[in-house]
């Protein structure tokens, strides 16, 4: 992968992330940190199971 698309990746998992701060950074620098917040991004988005309080069941949240 490009830097330039490293940094549009980047960019679509964190919109805070500017493209002029990232210029800064090397391409091994931003693969790195794509890498974390790739792998950040997908745990937070896995379904989890809850109990409701109302009924006797686990559901997916």
């Amino acid at each position: 992968m490009s830097k330039p698309e490293m940094m549009d990746e980047i960019i679509r998992l964190n919109r805070s992330a500017g493209r002029a701060f990232l210029e800064k950074f090397t391409e091994q620098e931003l693969q790195a940190y794509l890498s974390r917040i790739s792998q950040a991004h997908t745990i937070n988005y896995l379904p989890q199971l809850v109990q409701h309080r109302h009924t006797p069941c686990w559901t997916w949240a």
